[in-house]
């Protein structure tokens, strides 16, 4: 797989875990444009290093709502609810 196919993948994971999760990214606007464009850059970087993509592929398809990411989630610690 390319490097911009990754990406892209990894890009549509995160978001649509971040949907599920009810997590809107788009509040990170309020700190800032440039905070939360390295933000979402860094939360993308993480999913595209991560080995579970099928899996989370699958998880996604069945699942409209999460309550909580799944283990595996690279970025668990930025989708936990406080």
């Amino acid at each position: 797989m390319g490097l911009f196919r990754k990406l892209d993948s990894a890009n549509e994971l995160a978001t649509g875990m971040a949907v599920r999760l009810g997590v809107d990214l788009e509040s990170g606007f309020e700190t800032g444009p440039v905070q939360a464009a390295y933000q979402f850059r860094d939360m993308v970087m993480r999913c595209s290093t991560c080995t579970h993509h099928e899996e989370c592929r699958r998880l996604q398809a069945h699942a409209i709502e999460l309550d909580f990411p799944p283990a595996y989630c690279r970025n668990r610690d930025r989708f936990e609810r406080g």
